[in-house]
């Protein structure tokens, strides 16, 4: 039986990802790992995160925290509603990384000594975007490419299919209006529906986004559903089922194309070695230099245990009161 002409093109397209998914698969794999006693050189723990998540997020400020103590240039200590942070006698920032120096300017810019409250969020937000555009500034298309050429000419070859295969001036607008609004519903549902739901499930959504996460997060698939009905009204259904197919290939595969670049699978082979040296052997005199009530006395591994996600006592402490802020995707 000979497949029907509207099922050609998601077919092709899904081979067209095939063939481009594969090679950028192989940074994926992990190269030798070798414990290294120190992190991967000239990078901050916010750099370290960065690398690892290709973004940022409260852990990134906790980190970039953590790294001023240990430094000598703030002093954190606990208050009502969060933590109060006081310069030190050093003023001087040329010598840290863009991204503390950013963080200083942003908590100092509401007066010295400051309070930071995690349930602020507008403005621990705009602390996430401030690190994160530091951050791209150092490290863009460094540590991570998500092949956009590939992903643009794949979606243009989506277009063009829905047009051609349109039959008049009413159905061709649709075609193309339906292609671009699908693509936009399912990068939606990818970038923002998915993690809320993931964050919802295993525990770390914070209290003002449980509304979000439940009511207001399935609301591109209840629109995709919409659309869906709308579309089916002017084209025939099997068209409108291939072109939602199309919009989800292409928004599967440029998520499958997003890899580390050749240096940052270096990097990443790097970190996970000073990971595995911090797990395995810093992992108890951590525990025991580190008090969530004193952050006097930091180790200069902390601010790296904690963007690596290892558990120690102030850090912990310090990220469970940021988790929330908003995550910004590089």
């Amino acid at each position: 039986m000979r497949m029907p002409v509207m099922w050609w093109g998601p077919m092709l397209l899904a081979v067209f990802y095939v063939c481009m998914v594969v090679p950028a698969s192989r940074t994926r794999r992990s190269g030798t790992v070798m414990p290294r006693y120190e992190p991967p050189e000239s990078l901050s723990p916010a750099a370290v995160r960065y690398a690892v998540m290709n973004g940022t997020d409260g852990k990134t400020i906790a980190a970039v925290l953590a790294s001023l103590v240990c430094k000598g240039r703030i002093k954190i200590t606990r208050a009502e509603h969060g933590f109060q942070v006081a310069r030190t006698a050093v003023t001087d920032l040329a010598d840290l990384p863009q991204e503390e120096q950013v963080l200083m300017n942003l908590v100092f810019a509401y007066g010295d000594p400051s309070i930071l409250t995690p349930a602020d969020n507008k403005r621990m937000d705009g602390i996430v975007s401030g690190l994160e555009g530091a951050l791209l500034k150092q490290y863009q298309g460094a540590f991570n490419t998500g092949h956009y050429n590939a992903i643009a000419l794949a979606v243009v070859m989506s277009i063009v299919w829905a047009l051609v295969n349109a039959h008049g001036g009413r159905q061709m607008f649709m075609a193309m209006w339906s292609t671009c609004f699908t693509l936009v519903l399912f990068a939606v549902l990818l970038a923002r529906t998915l993690p809320a739901w993931k964050d919802l499930i295993t525990g770390r959504a914070h209290d003002h986004a449980w509304f979000t996460t439940l009511f207001l997060m399935p609301l591109p698939l209840v629109m995709a559903g919409v659309a869906y009905f709308v579309m089916s009204r002017i084209l025939p259904r099997g068209e409108v089922a291939a072109l939602l197919l199309m919009a989800a290939i292409n928004v599967v595969g440029g998520a499958l194309l997003r890899a580390p670049t050749p240096r940052g699978r270096k990097v990443l082979d790097e970190i996970e070695g000073y990971r595995q040296f911090l797990l395995r052997v810093e992992q108890d005199r951590l525990n025991r230099l580190t008090d969530p009530n004193d952050s006097s006395r930091l180790d200069a591994h902390v601010p790296y245990a904690i963007a690596l996600d290892i558990k120690e006592a102030w850090g912990d402490h310090l990220c469970s009161a940021f988790i929330g802020a908003t995550v910004s995707k590089g």
